[in-house]
């Protein structure tokens, strides 16, 4: 096994606790767990709630908001960064289903857009899954439905997600919103 492939084994389940305690410290005590993938050769760390299927890895905040966290990530061969994320998306709802009730959606494909040459949306983007009477009266061809729609955004941390959801959603913290906000702040001067 090569050196930056035990290197990376060492390091993915070090950042995956680093990103749960984003979340254990704030607003749920559900942990990330780190799981490895190899395909042709390649090695890469999933990270995001525990579970067999998609649906079990949705956890249901103190408020009833959910929330679905998914992060991969890859060994960073370049600069002082030990791993970076190759993917990420982070959703939430109101509802009792996710699946299909979720009200926004970021995501970050940074490898997709690099990659495949036919993929023509930004690497970092949000869908928003609503309505909005003006956008249902505009006319144009081919027009995609509002939850289809990527607008274009930077990439989203999880500390940023986390202080959205504790700041606009009123998410109940575990410690206070005060302290979770200053951890979040702390913690997102942390470098990996």
């Amino acid at each position: 096994m090569p050196d930056s492939s035990r290197a990376f084994r060492r390091n993915a389940p070090l950042f995956a606790a680093h990103l749960s305690s984003l979340l254990t410290r704030t607003v749920t005590d559900q942990p990330l767990v780190c799981r490895f993938h190899e395909e042709e050769g390649l090695v890469s760390a999933f990270i995001r709630f525990r579970g067999n299927t998609r649906r079990e890895r949705i956890v249901t905040l103190g408020n009833g908001c959910q929330i679905y966290d998914f992060q991969r990530i890859i060994p960073n061969l370049e600069g002082p960064r030990k791993v970076t994320t190759a993917e990420s998306s982070y959703s939430y709802g109101l509802g009792g289903d996710l699946e299909n009730d979720w009200l926004i959606r970021y995501d970050y494909v940074p490898d997709r857009a690099e990659s495949e040459p036919e993929y023509k949306y930004p690497a970092g983007h949000v869908h928003f899954n609503g309505y909005s009477e003006t956008y249902e009266a505009f006319r144009m061809g081919d027009k995609k439905p509002l939850y289809k729609l990527y607008f274009p955004t930077r990439r989203v941390s999880l500390e940023d997600f986390v202080e959205h959801l504790i700041v606009e959603m009123e998410v109940p913290t575990r410690h206070g919103q005060e302290k979770a906000l200053a951890w979040i702040i702390h913690e997102s001067e942390f470098r990996w």
